[in-house]
């Protein structure tokens, strides 16, 4: 009974604690009107993804107000993305996460998640391709993702 219980206390607290795109609002601050061209200048590894950057982009913001979350595959059941801010075609490669593994999510899941009225992406699989699996959640901070919280955990093969 004990061991159930060491299982099911961390289980249930993870829940109660799971951010939520409402708790993490963002205005919406660029107009798909005036989207910006992608600037290929604003970061080294930008010219290299020019064509998935600037499709992407032409469909104006979909993430944190102002931002528009461009992704692309890098192999078998992998993304990898840019934040391109609309307004001013900035493109962000946030360094600490650049890419998502989810070969390890065996249900519907959708391996990023993310909103137009929201700050916050939800990442299914493994950042960056390492041993950890589970649920990770991010905050946009305008210029980089920061890691709120994860929920370790693997998917039935």
């Amino acid at each position: 009974m004990a061991a159930l219980v060491a299982i099911a206390v961390p289980a249930i607290a993870a829940a109660w604690d799971t951010p939520s795109f409402e708790s993490y609002p963002a205005s919406v601050s660029c107009e798909a009107a005036k989207v910006a061209p992608v600037d290929l200048s604003s970061h080294p590894r930008a010219k290299r993804f020019r064509t998935m950057l600037r499709l992407g982009a032409a469909s104006g913001p979909n993430f944190a107000g102002g931002f528009t979350f461009v992704s692309w595959g890098c192999g078998v059941a992998c993304q990898e993305f840019a934040i391109v801010e609309a307004c001013t075609g900035r493109v962000y490669f946030p360094p600490k996460v650049k890419l998502n593994a989810y070969h390890a999510v065996t249900d519907e899941s959708e391996p990023l998640d993310y909103r137009l009225d929201s700050r916050l992406l939800i990442l299914r699989g493994s950042p960056n391709d390492t041993d950890e699996t589970g649920v990770f959640y991010y905050e946009w901070t305008g210029t980089d993702l920061r890691l709120i919280s994860k929920v370790l955990r693997t998917w039935p093969r």
